[in-house]
């Protein structure tokens, strides 16, 4: 609630408060500084886990496994979504997609 709560209210004063762009190029740098030291105590702390560190190929190779079957069928779904959506189930005919895509831009598809 606490992490939810800080959120929050970081977008009520970012919205109300806008940023010069040297604020912004300094609250960049401070994003990038946290996850850094967000990783480097989440990494402490598998380290000093010794169940972790003993099952470290297993949880590598499920880990692998799924991020691969994600990206996969994630290209598929946007192949065949993509085809539904932007073509109406339609194949393209070769001539035509310089056509399409500018009706796309206006709106038109």
């Amino acid at each position: 609630m606490k992490i939810l709560a800080a959120l929050i209210l970081g977008m009520i004063l970012g919205y109300f408060v806008p940023l010069t762009k040297k604020q912004k190029e300094v609250n960049g740098k401070l994003q990038q500084l946290g996850v850094v030291f967000l990783l480097f105590f989440m990494g402490a702390s598998i380290g000093a886990n010794e169940e972790v560190i003993k099952n470290i190929g297993s949880i590598g190779l499920k880990s692998f496994t799924f991020s691969l079957l994600a990206c996969t069928f994630s290209v598929i779904a946007v192949y065949f979504l993509s085809k539904k959506v932007f073509c109406n189930g339609k194949e393209i005919p070769q001539g035509e997609k310089e056509a399409i895509v500018e009706k796309c831009e206006e709106g038109g598809m």
